[in-house]
């Protein structure tokens, strides 16, 4: 709803609204439930109170709006007599004020019997009669009922008329206003109203001019003034004026939550951001430990970019009002920026089943599934309210952004068209139908497009989907110079600095980054990704303490900075720490905010990559009985017990996961995976296809799904699984790979050919990378055994595409396993011309040294460490570099860093171990070897430890 929606909505609350009533003189008030010393008042004088005394004295607590006061005198009144009419009679008031409508509604039934006076009892009876919706039974027993008392005529008769306004009959309501008004003509209760159905037949405008007829009414009643504020705003569009009538609203009743809710929306809609803080502050004075002061303090939190605070008063508020529909709109709000997309889907479908029509909920709804990957039902969420709304630019963007994801440009550029004809100057619309334009392979059509906007607009969207764009298509520097708009644009802001060290890194200018990233941090020194980008940095240099200095200065600062915790743990990971360390971090960030899901979730995650399955069941276990509606930690759980064995306790997980989430796809996939782990096909078979049931373009399924299809050489229904991915994603190089892998497997060459061609054929026409299928036709060509053809190929490949990396690298690769040194060389270096910073050709490089025993091996493999200084395979090289420059204790420590880099991996030991022997240091071999002997089974390495046991 927007801030002017939002003021424009009249004060009609639900009748039966809790705390909602109508007085003796027809206003609506909030009930007063507060804290009373009523057992002092009991207790004051030593003797009983007489009927006569507690009536009184509950007249005194009616007058003083202490209502919970009134019904404890009156009960000790109706002790003394069951039948006393004046008791029963307050006691329905005292009820009535304190929003308990049907115990109102007895006791005035009650007082009646007793003898109450109807014109004392029938006019409040009435009231009541209307919060409980009974219009129809009012008219029945009170329609022709009139009084002497004018002032019971005029209540009487009001109440009569909203019973004939809820049925439609006008003339009858008007024909009842008029006999509330002549019996009191100043009845404030009844200008109200009167001014409330001209607003229904007329407008805002009639209406207001209705209402400032009665000057003495806006300056003495807050209903009124409140009333107006609405009417100026809708009306004239008057928004100083309408702040003035809320403001007065507030000076008569301070309490009065409309003229409060109203402010607080016109401040929004205003951009004023210091004004909403000043009247959430005013209405939680007023309205102190109140669900409605808490609703709008998550408002404000959420203004502010504190989702976190904003989930959790939204989430109280929820606690004490289950059905509060604006709660539950921002408590999703919190969590989709949280990150949290199930959560924020139940919310909102929720709030929906509560009030379809809420226009904001369907398209944040949208925004939820576009964001967990569900553009299906994104577009299902988006029917019904572009159906009644066709031209709203946000639902249009949003049912556009849905059939991009379903890879279906040309719809989505359409629908960003139209949205453009509604507001030809949004930005946000302008830079998606650029890029929907770039997906529909109009590369340069969309880049000029972007590049307009983002010269044109103050906003930084167009500048980063065009850094986005040419980084997407390796045009660093493009990039590069494009960052200096954005940086004009936000000055001062950690977010471009950090953007332009991610590019530099892209550029090899490790230098440059190190900058940029620094200047990140310098703007904001609690700027995770800054640090850990500088982390990484500090690990290419060799400097592990230096990369951990960072991370525990924060959190020297800010002791409990959850994500400076999981950065840490991340980087602990990296330089392989002990266990109990990681461990132990992720517990501390875990008893830092218990209910968050990352650290839990990471926890599981790392026991399980140290092949931990007992302690991670335990970590799953832990994670669910603190958040058990979290479908991740069940999922995590699921994978635990799996691995550690237990096929029915994970696949009992995985069912929770799909209750919580019945349109995810994830508990299918992961059920598929510990099904294959038990070695269960059929239900693996079954779990994948439910899966594609759900979401039939999920690659993550229709690769397993393929791969079981034609492992076991059901080649249909594997060639049917390629065809799928192929006319789902035309310029995706899968689909034909794996329709070439089927006729490979049959030996069928030609098709298998045609196939990889067709593919790359396809893509060369939308000019998309294609590589892999190049390799794919390489490979076939030489196992059908044509190698002239399989020579001509190689050479018309690097003509059309000279940069191409990944095919030069492959061409490296066979050379290599065919040990022609020279020819893997060529192509090795070949890829450094294009990028001398390339860190896997500089190590390869390197490697084919080596086996020359050329000199020159041992700079090019230290270049290669200083490149990728967490790679094992680095090290391993650099260590028989030095070996064969009979370096040894130089070897020896690259050596046991490879090993310390991939302890998991059993090659590294055994070169360790014949490189100890080679350097004379037997004795630590041979201590080495028969550890490794007595992992029996464990180490698969077993042939090689004997064989080098046999040379001591």
């Amino acid at each position: 709803m927007s801030a002017l929606a939002h003021c424009m909505c009249m004060r009609h609350e639900a009748a039966n609204a809790r705390g909602t009533v109508l007085t003796s003189n027809g206003f609506r008030r909030i009930g007063m439930i507060g804290a009373l010393a009523a057992a002092a008042l009991l207790t004051a004088c030593s003797r009983e109170a007489t009927e006569a005394e507690s009536i009184a004295a509950a007249r005194k607590s009616l007058a003083d709006g202490q209502t919970r006061a009134a019904v404890i005198h009156l009960r000790n009144a109706l002790q003394h007599n069951a039948n006393s009419p004046e008791g029963r009679l307050l006691m329905g008031e005292a009820l009535l004020a304190n929003g308990e409508i049907a115990a109102a509604y007895d006791e005035f039934k009650r007082a009646r019997s007793s003898g109450s006076p109807d014109a004392a009892v029938v006019p409040p009876m009435a009231r009541a009669m209307i919060l409980l919706g009974q219009d129809k039974k009012l008219i029945e027993e009170f329609g022709a009922m009139r009084f002497d008392d004018k002032r019971a005529d005029a209540d009487l008769s009001l109440s009569l008329a909203q019973a004939y306004d809820a049925s439609g009959n006008m003339e009858q309501v008007n024909q009842l206003l008029d006999r509330s008004l002549a019996a009191r003509p100043d009845y404030a209760p009844a200008l109200i109203y009167r001014a409330r159905v001209i607003l229904a037949k007329s407008g805002p405008e009639a209406a207001l001019v209705e209402l400032q007829s009665h000057p003495d009414l806006l300056k003495t009643n807050f209903e009124a003034a409140g009333l107006e504020g609405s009417l100026k705003l809708n009306g004239r569009r008057d928004v100083d004026g309408a702040i003035e009538s809320f403001k007065r609203a507030l000076a008569l009743q301070p309490k009065d939550v409309h003229a409060h809710a109203s402010l607080i929306a016109v401040y929004l809609y205003k951009g004023d951001k210091e004004a909403v803080r000043k009247q959430v502050d005013a209405l939680k004075k007023a309205l102190p430990n109140t669900p409605v002061a808490r609703l709008y303090e998550a408002q404000l939190a959420l203004l502010d970019g504190d989702a976190k605070t904003a989930r959790a008063l939204a989430m109280q508020v929820l606690q004490a009002v289950p059905q509060n529909v604006r709660a539950m709109y921002i408590a999703a709000s919190a969590e989709l920026q949280l990150g949290n997309s199930f959560h924020a889907v139940t919310l909102l479908l929720k709030a929906l089943s509560l009030q379809p029509d809420l226009q904001e909920a369907s398209k944040l709804l949208a925004q939820a599934y576009l964001k967990s990957g569900q553009p299906q039902l994104a577009l299902k969420a988006l029917a019904r309210p572009l159906e009644r709304a066709p031209d709203d630019v946000a639902l249009l963007s949003a049912a556009a952004e849905a059939h991009l994801q379903l890879g279906d440009a040309r719809a989505s550029e359409a629908l960003y068209k139209k949205a453009l004809a509604v507001k030809p100057d949004d930005s946000r619309t302008r830079t998606a139908l650029a890029m929907a334009t770039i997906a529909r392979g109009d590369d340069a059509e969309g880049l000029s497009q972007l590049a307009a906007l983002a010269q044109q607009d103050a906003s930084p969207m167009a500048d980063l989907a065009l850094i986005s764009s040419y980084l997407a298509r390796n045009q660093v520097d493009a990039a590069l110079k494009q960052m200096e708009n954005l940086e004009r644009k936000e000055p001062g802001k950690p977010g471009p600095a950090f953007t332009r060290g991610r590019i530099l890194l892209l550029k090899g200018d490790n230098v440059g980054a190190r900058s940029a990233f620094e200047e990140a941090l310098k703007r904001d020194p609690a700027y995770v990704s800054a640090m850990s980008n500088l982390a990484l940095l500090d690990l290419r240099d060799g400097k592990v303490d230096a990369a951990r200095a960072r991370f525990e200065a924060a959190l020297k600062a800010a002791p409990n900075n959850v994500s400076a915790m999981i950065a840490l743990a991340d980087l602990l990971v990296i330089v392989k720490a002990p266990q109990s360390e990681v461990t132990a971090l992720l517990e501390r960030a875990i008893a830092a905010e218990p209910s968050q899901v990352p650290a839990h979730l990471m926890l599981v995650d790392y026991l399980l990559m140290q092949k931990n399955y007992s302690a991670a069941v335990v970590a799953g276990q832990k994670a669910v009985a603190v958040v058990d509606s979290s479908p991740e930690l069940l999922n995590a759980l699921g994978r635990a017990q799996s691995a550690a064995g237990d096929s029915a306790q994970a696949q009992a997980s995985f069912a929770k996961q799909a209750q919580l989430q019945p349109t995810a796809t994830a508990p299918y996939l992961s059920a598929a995976d510990a099904y294959r782990r038990a070695g269960d096909r059929a239900n693996t078979i079954k779990s994948l296809r439910q899966a594609l049931s759900i979401n039939p373009q999920l690659l993550a399924a229709q690769e397993q799904l393929f791969a079981m299809e034609l492992r076991s050489e059901q080649f249909p229904a594997a060639l049917t699984v390629a065809r799928d991915v192929q006319r789902q994603r035309p310029l995706a190089v899968q689909g034909y790979l794996w329709e070439g892998s089927v006729h490979e497997a049959q030996r069928r060459w030609e098709l298998a050919l045609a196939t990889y061609k067709r593919g790359v054929d396809k893509l060369r026409a939308e000019k998309r990378e294609a590589a892999a299928l190049g390799v794919a036709q390489h490979q076939a060509l030489l196992a059908a055994k044509k190698q002239s053809d399989a020579v001509q190929f190689v050479q018309d490949w690097l003509r059309v595409n000279p940069r191409d990396v990944a095919f030069r690298l492959y061409l490296g690769d066979s050379a290599l396993l065919t040990q022609d040194w020279a020819t893997a060389e060529r192509h090795y270096r070949s890829v450094l011309e294009i990028n001398p910073d390339h860190a896997l050709a500089v190590n390869n490089v390197a490697a084919v040294l080596v086996r020359q025993k050329r000199p020159e091996a041992v700079e090019m493999a230290q270049r290669a460490v200083k490149l990728a200084p967490t790679s094992a395979d680095a090290f391993d090289t650099l260590a028989m570099a030095l070996a064969v420059d009979k370096q040894w204790q130089p070897a020896l420590d690259a050596q046991r860093k490879a090993v310390a880099l991939a302890p998991d991996a059993s090659l590294p030991k055994i070169k360790l171990a014949r490189m100890l022997i080679d350097a004379g240091k037997k004795t630590e071999a041979e201590t080495q070897l028969k550890a490794l002997q007595a992992l029996g089974g464990k180490f698969e390495r077993q042939a090689d430890v004997s064989a080098l046991l046999k040379q001591l």
